[in-house]
C-alpha cells in the first residue's frame, strides 16, 4: 500500500487507459496539490505519484529492476509550468529508506557517474569472458570425433578395442568461427544499446526551461528486507517528498 499521504477530503475518480481501469485520487496539502494514480488492484496494483507546487509538477513511479544488479527504479517526470528555468541536481535528492537492516546508509540512490561506471565494469569483464569462450571454440572449430570398437579373440578369449578419430572440416570451421563472431557481436551490440539507454535516461543535472519537461530515472540498491522507501527530491527550493512502502 502506498503511504503518500493521509489527507483528508480526497476526491476520487475513475479513468481508463488501454481497456484497464485506473483510480485517481487528488487533494490538496497546504501549498502542495497531490493525485495518486492506481492501477490494478491488491499486490499487483502499481501507483503513480504527482506533487505540484508553484507550477512545478513532480511525477514519481516506483518498480523493481534486474540491470547490472538489482535495484528500485524511480521514473521521474519534472514539469515546468512557472515562468522561470529551473534546475534539476542530482544532489538534490535525498533517500532514507525503513526496515531490518543495520546499513541502511548504503541505500541511497546511486549518481549517473557511479551506475555506468559499474556497468562498465561489468560490461568489459562480459567482454573478457565471452572472448576467451570463443577463442577456445575457434581453437577447435572443425573438428569432429567419432569413437570406434573392435573385437578381438586370442588364447585368453575375446575382447575389444576401443578407438578414437578426430577428423577436420574446413568448411566446418568456417561456419563455427562465423558463428562465434557473432555471438561476440551481438553481445557487443547489446551492451552499446544499453549504454546509450543508461546515458540518455538516467537522470544527471538539468536545466529546465518553462513549459518544458525532463523525463528520466535513477536507481536505489535492492533489499528483500526495506519496507518504505522515503524519496524527496528539491527544486528551487521547494520540497517534493514521496513516501511509498512495499508492504
Amino acid at each position: 500500500m502506498p503511504l503518500f499521504s493521509v489527507a483528508q477530503n480526497i476526491q476520487t475518480e475513475e479513468l481508463f487507459e488501454n481497456g484497464q481501469k485506473l483510480i485517481k485520487k487528488n487533494w490538496i496539502e497546504g501549498e502542495y496539490k497531490k493525485t495518486i494514480i492506481q492501477k490494478g488492484e491488491g499486490k499487483d496494483a502499481t501507483y503513480r505519484y504527482y506533487i505540484i507546487r508553484n507550477g512545478i509538477e513532480v511525477g514519481a513511479y516506483f518498480s523493481v529492476i534486474n540491470d547490472y544488479g538489482k535495484y528500485y527504479k524511480v521514473d521521474i517526470s519534472i514539469v515546468n509550468n512557472s515562468d522561470k528555468r529551473i534546475d534539476f541536481l542530482e544532489n538534490n535528492i535525498f533517500v532514507k529508506v525503513k526496515g531490518d537492516l543495520k546499513d541502511s546508509y548504503k541505500y541511497t540512490q546511486l549518481s549517473y557517474l557511479d551506475y555506468s561506471s559499474k556497468v562498465q565494469k561489468r560490461q568489459k569483464s562480459n567482454e573478457i569472458i565471452t572472448a576467451v569462450s570463443v577463442g577456445i571454440s575457434n581453437g577447435l572449430a572443425g573438428n569432429t570425433y567419432s569413437q570406434s570398437n573392435s573385437n578381438y579373440y586370442n588364447k585368453n578369449g575375446a575382447g575389444y578395442i576401443t578407438s578414437n578419430t578426430t577428423s577436420y572440416s574446413p568448411t566446418l570451421a568456417s561456419l563455427q568461427i562465423q558463428q562465434n563472431q557473432k555471438i561476440l557481436t551481438d553481445l557487443q551490440s547489446e551492451q552499446q544499446r544499453k549504454m546509450k539507454y543508461i546515458d540518455e535516461g538516467y537522470l544527471k543535472d538539468n536545466t529546465i526551461f518553462p513549459n518544458n519537461t525532463l523525463i528520466g530515472y535513477c536507481l536505489i540498491p535492492f533489499s528483500k528486507k526495506i519496507n518504505e522507501i522515503n524519496f524527496t527530491l528539491t527544486i528551487d527550493n521547494i520540497v517534493f517528498n514521496f513516501n511509498t512502502s512495499n508492504e
